[in-house]
């Protein structure tokens, strides 16, 4: 966040509220003693998304200026991807060449952050035909006539 521009009282303020998260768990109006959260963050957290999406803008930073990703173009303006909290979508054209160097990208985003795909819930909606892309890339995404976005 420091490299993004954020200052180091809003920066303070984040870490404050993730130091130590605790949870309890409500059952037939009966709750659970507080226990601290190992992973993740509290369920329903509002802050959750948007930090989230501050963390995986680098990715789309870099998917959005390679020259060799691309998109679909409407009135002047070249669509690649989109993000909504955990949920990314792309808009690729010439697949044969873009999807391998998208892959590249999150490949590497991947290792540097830790960062892992969620390969079973991942579906390719192919518009026009599948041609040129290796077998093994395309055994790992499912394909589909329809998609289920943001739920």
């Amino acid at each position: 966040m420091n490299k993004m521009g954020f200052g180091p009282k809003f920066i303070a303020m984040i870490q404050l509220l993730y130091k130590s998260p605790a949870a309890r768990i409500r059952i037939n109006n009966m709750q659970t003693e507080s226990f601290e959260l190992e992973r993740g963050t509290r369920q329903g957290c509002s802050l959750s998304p948007l930090l989230f999406n501050i963390y995986i803008e680098p990715l789309a930073v870099s998917i959005r200026q390679d020259l060799r990703v691309a998109g679909f173009g409407v009135m002047g303006k070249q669509d690649r991807i989109s993000l909504y909290a955990d949920d990314i979508q792309l808009f690729l054209h010439q697949t044969d060449s873009t999807l391998p160097r998208v892959m590249e990208l999150v490949n590497l985003f991947c290792h540097s952050s830790g960062l892992e795909i969620n390969w079973a819930k991942t579906t390719l909606l192919p518009i026009d035909e599948l041609r040129g892309l290796p077998d093994d890339l395309i055994n790992r995404l499912s394909t589909s006539e329809t998609m289920k976005y943001r739920g």
